[in-house]
């Protein structure tokens, strides 16, 4: 696991903003990583993203998210931190080698019996590196990953929801295409004139899924939120929680 940077706090201040307290409650909260690569944001759906307000987990720089499009030439800006990796994300996802890990870690108390969240994943790998480079990013509940697409065929990220790439070689058909943002195409159009100069800066990302877990009711369970860079630090990619949207429910038959 990385070394954390941040301070004591830090971490049960980002659970906190996410968690629904009305139906769940958090313990042994703590951040794994460098404090300034994450932090809670705000007015994200002026910036184009799906979620308004929240925690953003990063593999770079928390102050670039909202740096503004600058064209589709000059995609792919970032903020190497050179920084550790994560063990746990290299072995069950990445399968290579991981830097500038985030992690969000800590343990739940679910009333009922299923657990719930919404979140966006978005990155700079997009499109020049769909199917070279491969940012990892997971979500576990009690060990298990619960961060899949909707018909849970594969785990959620860039090679799973993308719109292929069409201008790069070798050139590929898009995955899950009606679950992706493109920059220009998507994202753009929804900023006011405004507002662009604080559009989000991931040239591309999901669209606002949620994840479903069953869990054991009246007992408490660990959840683990990691996102990491692979083979390189220069791309960053970024996992936003939405704010209050992680709680329990009462399963449907």
């Amino acid at each position: 696991y990385v070394k954390s940077s941040a301070s004591a706090t830090f971490g049960a201040d980002l659970v906190a903003h996410v968690l629904d307290e009305t139906s769940a409650t958090a313990s042994n909260e703590a951040f794994v990583g460098r404090e300034s690569s994450s932090d809670k944001f705000q007015s994200g759906e002026d910036s184009g993203l799906e979620i308004d307000s929240g925690v953003l987990l990063t593999t770079g720089d928390f102050l670039l998210w909202k740096g503004g499009d600058d064209g589709h030439n000059e995609d792919g800006e970032g903020a190497p931190l050179k920084a550790r990796g994560d063990f746990d994300l290299e072995n069950r996802v990445a399968g290579s080698l991981t830097e500038d890990a985030a992690a969000l870690e800590f343990d739940v108390y679910c009333p009922n019996g299923q657990l719930e969240f919404d979140y966006q994943l978005g990155s700079e790998e997009y499109d020049e590196w769909v199917f070279e480079y491969n940012d990892s990013f997971m979500v576990t509940v009690d060990g298990a990953v619960v961060t899949r697409v909707p018909d849970c065929s594969d785990i959620v990220a860039v090679n799973s929801v993308n719109n292929g790439n069409a201008e790069f070689y070798p050139k590929r058909d898009p995955v899950n295409r009606h679950l992706f943002l493109d920059d220009d195409t998507d994202i753009d159009p929804r900023v006011s004139i405004a507002n662009q100069p604080f559009q989000v800066e991931y040239d591309g990302m999901t669209i606002r899924l949620r994840a479903h877990v069953l869990v054991k009711p009246k007992s408490t369970h660990s959840v683990r939120i990691v996102i990491a860079d692979v083979n390189d630090g220069e791309l960053d990619s970024a996992v936003c929680l939405s704010e209050a949207s992680l709680r329990t429910i009462e399963p449907e038959p």
